[in-house]
């Protein structure tokens, strides 16, 4: 009877044994397997995080353009507005001069005309 009792304990560590290996290959192989799958996923990350960092500095090389050019529009509209009302400025000044001499001369015309009919 102890020997049969030996002998079944002895089965069961065996079996206990083997699952414990079993157990150990299967933890072993699902690592190995997780791996597998997270180093597929790690590469995939990095050529995303890669091609984000690049569309990042596109995009802000983009905006650094847009922004030169439109200061460069902006100067420009600036310098023509300053042109046009400098000519516009001169344009006055011009006319107001033309019109105070008409106006003199018109004002000492009636007198020219009564000193010839004197």
């Amino acid at each position: 009877m102890v020997v049969q009792i030996r002998t079944t304990i002895s089965d069961l560590e065996g079996q206990v044994t083997g699952l414990e290996e079993a157990l150990q290959q299967e933890k072993e192989d699902r690592i190995t397997q997780t791996e597998e799958i997270l180093g597929g996923i790690r590469k995939q990350v990095a050529q995303l995080t890669t091609g984000l960092e690049q569309e990042r500095k596109i995009r802000q090389n983009r905006e650094k353009e847009l922004l030169k050019e439109l200061s460069d529009a902006m100067d420009l509209l600036n310098t023509t507005l300053d042109t046009e009302k400098f000519n516009r400025e001169q344009q006055y000044k011009s006319m107001k001069s033309e019109i105070d001499r008409e106006q003199s001369r018109l004002r000492k015309r009636p007198y020219q005309n009564e000193n010839q009919a004197s």
